[in-house]
């Protein structure tokens, strides 16, 4: 009976007054975290310029001399983004790719696109510049690959050396 009075007791009539917490009304405001995206078109149809829309925001790609073109693009992190390559020849625009590409938590990515050639060209991605997620998966996997292989190599040697002790 002692736990019914005490839950349906009101807690204001007593000796000490009772407070209600007050909610802290400042914020903490954290910066938000920008992500970098470099992206490069390799092969372009000469004399074009490739454009490419990412974060909403649509750039044109700098050829330093070398055929392949790229920019640099920063934004609010994010999960994932949509991108979008034009090439333009001869005032004509030729969309060569859209897609939804996956984004690392790194803060920097790279993508690397090819250019097609044919009566409608393509851009299709590379693995020449991975990003960090591709880069994260494939590493362990090659470094048991190798580690696998030399304990091979060690065993393989080691019966070698046995095997021409007994002759």
């Amino acid at each position: 009976m002692l736990w019914f009075a005490l839950a349906f007791a009101d807690p204001t009539v007593g000796d000490a007054p009772v407070v209600a917490p007050v909610a802290s009304l400042a914020v903490d405001a954290e910066p938000a975290r920008l992500h970098v995206l470099t992206i490069s078109v390799k092969s372009p149809p000469s004399g074009s310029e490739v454009e490419a829309t990412v974060f909403g925001r649509t750039q044109e790609l700098a050829d330093p001399g070398v055929g392949v073109h790229s920019a640099t693009f920063r934004a609010v992190a994010a999960r994932f983004t949509r991108v979008q390559l034009t090439v333009r020849e001869n005032g004509i625009h030729t969309p060569v790719y859209d897609g939804l590409v996956p984004l690392s938590d790194a803060g920097e990515d790279d993508l690397a696109f090819v250019v097609t050639g044919g009566p409608r060209p393509t851009a299709l991605r590379t693995i020449y510049a991975p990003s960090a997620a591709v880069r994260r998966w494939t590493e362990p996997l090659s470094m048991v690959r190798y580690g696998w292989g030399a304990i091979l190599a060690l065993y393989a040697a080691v019966l070698l050396i046995a095997a021409t002790r007994r002759a």
